[in-house]
């Protein structure tokens, strides 16, 4: 069952052998483990692993492979991109943020266009 959910996650998104999840989150969480973690082993993708939370989160997102896939909850999301590295690191590659878990202000969504170039996607049912 765990493995249908996680193959209709990653086919829903996209994910491809081209991916990069970098997982910021407690893999023991369902969405970094069924959506990163499983969704990526499934198509053959790469994972990054960051145990540091907030602190030092743009050195090791910019380090190594360029990260495609994100999930974040709304507050870490808040609290990465106050750092002023969110807006110095090259976000060319990244295909897509989900965040969920709790509302996404109009706010956040506006923060992230302005450091990423990209849009937030807001995922709500987590």
């Amino acid at each position: 069952r765990m493995a249908r959910r996680a193959r209709s996650f990653a086919e829903e998104i996209g994910l491809t052998a081209e991916d990069v999840a970098f997982v910021a989150h407690q893999i023991c969480r369902p969405l970094p483990l069924l959506g990163q973690v499983f969704g990526m082993l499934l198509v053959g993708g790469r994972i990054v692993l960051h145990d540091g939370g907030p602190k030092g989160f743009w050195r090791a997102y910019a380090a190594g492979l360029p990260k495609t896939y994100v999930v974040s909850i709304p507050a870490f999301a808040t609290e990465v991109l106050a750092d002023p590295a969110a807006v110095s690191v090259d976000h060319s590659a990244l295909r897509l943020w989900l965040a969920g878990g709790d509302g996404v202000s109009a706010a956040l969504h506006a923060k992230f266009r302005t450091a990423t170039g990209k849009h937030l996607v807001e995922m709500c049912g987590m």
